[in-house]
């Protein structure tokens, strides 16, 4: 079984580690985007063993960031789904922070490949890859949506769990700041805000290395 969530309790905080499964949906649509259908075609299914995966390759243009392939792998047998982003331009190894402190801030674009960390450390979240890791394209909103909906599927009772969940749900409504910190040591993963408040810088060797440890482990 894959391991999706880890709940920890460090100096009485709740930190909270999400591994999202294969079968968890990809992010809503964003209004305005305009993809392009590539290909279509079918692969022997990993799980069923059956030919019915169903592979679609799209490719989006992303402003600010570049082109990106968008593939979803979706086994019409046993219902085997995955999903990918790949940026089609060279990026090189990045961090990305970005401060939420509006509603406008919340609507920044998030573009996660299957090798990128993501970490909210006011809410003590982290988003790390793992077997059933997926990318996928959506907005501050809805990542924060991603993590409430995996939350509640867990049925965590107690007090820190619903004070997590009162907490997040603020930050949806941007009632408190909070920071995303975006890391891919392959540049396939990014954040994108038209209002220039995200912080960019290159990697260094050392954090390249460590973050491919960590994808290897």
């Amino acid at each position: 079984m894959f391991h999706i969530f880890s709940l920890l309790h460090l100096c009485n905080k709740m930190f909270l580690i999400v591994n999202l499964p294969s079968s968890f949906r990809v992010s809503k649509p964003l209004k305005g985007r305009k993809c392009k259908l590539v290909s279509t075609y079918k692969l022997t299914c990993p799980i069923c063993r059956n030919n019915e995966v169903k592979v679609t390759q799209l490719v989006e243009n992303i402003p600010y960031f570049g082109s990106v392939a968008i593939i979803t792998f979706i086994c019409e047998s046993c219902g085997f789904k995955m999903n990918d982003t790949i940026c089609l331009d060279v990026q090189e190894p990045r961090e990305y922070v970005l401060h939420v402190e509006s509603e406008e801030d919340l609507k920044a674009k998030i573009v996660k490949s299957n090798s990128g960390f993501i970490e909210i450390p006011e809410l003590k979240v982290e988003i790390k890859p793992g077997p059933a890791s997926q990318g996928f394209i959506s907005n501050v909103e809805g990542l924060l949506d991603r993590v409430e909906e995996v939350t509640k599927a867990l049925a965590f009772e107690g007090d820190l769990y619903e004070r997590f969940l009162l907490k997040l749900r603020d930050a949806k409504e941007a009632k408190i700041p909070f920071t995303v910190i975006l890391k891919d040591p392959y540049g396939n993963s990014a954040i994108i805000s038209e209002k220039g408040k995200v912080k960019v810088r290159k990697l260094s060797d050392l954090e390249v290395e460590k973050l491919k440890e960590l994808l290897i482990g």
